[in-house]
């Protein structure tokens, strides 16, 4: 399992989702049912556990009187998971809600998607300045949720937020209601999705991917397929699982997120000081992430190892370092391989035959020192 950063916390890259304990299908008012009465606190509390076993780190449910409580219990008998605490919109107080998520242990807080879209149509966007404000005072990690683009475009420029929480799809805006109405028809189009992805690729923050299975209506392995092509190096997604469907959904859940990723590969950045000085990616990331990173040129042509790019200091193309690696960065000859590439890239040797390889695989290190002072770090965007 990888992880990423959200503000101040790390989270499992997969995150397990909250609407089926709770009820919600996105399906008809029959399979809602359904699901309330097969997840009792018992069942709930073992797909906890069973999410901790896979290496999920991270939960998100709703910051209500249900979800609060069948977490204490959990965490009382021993529980890690981390609780991404989602607002709920039946509360008549959001500051009350807010409140009372930090109070019952949330890592997090991020506002419900709904909710963030009906506000924003309303043109009441000073409550969300405030939600956020209220969530950071406590020092929590804060976030916000949206089915509808233009809510996320808007988030970018105006909040200080530590990640977007992106529905794939919009089954029915809530421009005038920020709850969902159980029975009401849903349309699902791939039309929103593609729209989100689009708005996805220019945000500074992490984004938690989801809706991607479309609440039951893709087939799981081409869903997974589809966001592993678009997650960005610091993005995660969300899944949730109805285990009376099938005991080993989630099990199998992770299995395909996990090698769909391998199958696209993996792509971290290198620093130097203060600035992104180049992507260490195996062979099969990189297509997919020179074009989406929020610095790099797609326009220009790419020579093997050199990637002009535009940094945080000037406005200009500039030669960046590209190793195509399929080989631990924790390993001695990854660092030595870094660092004499680095070296020659400062002396301005033409370096786009050079490379080094490695079978070794190891765990990915939080940060690699060298004594040429740069750093690496895993799977995570740094704003430019």
């Amino acid at each position: 399992m990888e992880y990423v950063h959200l503000g101040t916390i790390t989270v499992s890259r997969l995150i397990l989702g909250g609407n089926p304990f709770s009820g919600f299908s996105h399906q008809t008012p029959e399979r809602d049912r359904e699901m309330v009465r097969w997840y009792t606190t018992q069942r709930i509390k073992e797909t906890l556990r069973q999410a901790e076993s896979l290496g999920i780190t991270a939960f998100l449910g709703r910051a209500d009187r249900h979800i609060r409580r069948l977490l204490l219990e959990y965490w009382d008998e021993g529980g890690t998971i981390q609780w991404l605490a989602q607002t709920a919109p039946e509360f008549s107080s959001l500051r009350a809600n807010v409140a009372q998520a930090i109070a019952a242990g949330a890592a997090g807080v991020y506002l419900h998607g709904g909710q963030m879209d009906y506000l924003f149509a309303q043109g009441q966007t000073a409550l969300v300045e405030d939600f956020v404000k209220r969530v950071q005072d406590a020092g929590v990690a804060v976030g916000i949720a949206g089915h509808n683009p233009a809510v996320h475009l808007w988030a970018d420029e105006n909040l200080d937020i530590d990640f977007h929480m992106c529905s794939y799809y919009n089954p029915t805006p809530r421009d005038q209601n920020a709850e969902h109405i159980p029975g009401a028809r849903e349309v699902f189009s791939d039309k929103d999705r593609d729209a989100m992805i689009a708005v996805i690729q220019g945000l500074h923050r992490p984004v938690i991917h989801y809706k991607v299975l479309a609440a039951g209506r893709k087939r799981p392995e081409e869903a997974f397929a589809f966001v592993a092509r678009h997650l960005r190096p610091g993005d995660a997604v969300c899944v949730g699982v109805f285990t009376k469907d099938n005991p080993r959904m989630l099990e199998e859940d992770v299995k395909l997120f996990e090698d769909a990723c391998r199958q696209v590969g993996a792509c971290s950045e290198l620093w130097y000081g203060d600035r992104c000085v180049g992507l260490v990616c195996n062979t099969a990331a990189r297509a997919t992430h020179i074009g989406a990173h929020p610095g790099f040129d797609a326009r220009a042509k790419l020579p093997a190892r050199i990637i002009p790019c535009v940094t945080a200091s000037d406005s200009l193309p500039v030669p960046q370092l590209f190793l195509d690696l399929d080989w631990s960065p924790s390993s001695s000859i990854m660092r030595s391989g870094i660092a004499g590439a680095f070296r020659a890239w400062q002396a301005g040797v033409d370096y786009a035959r050079m490379g080094v390889r490695s079978p070794q695989v190891a765990p990915l290190p939080q940060h690699v020192h060298n004594d040429c002072g740069l750093h690496y770090v895993p799977n995570r965007l740094r704003r430019s």
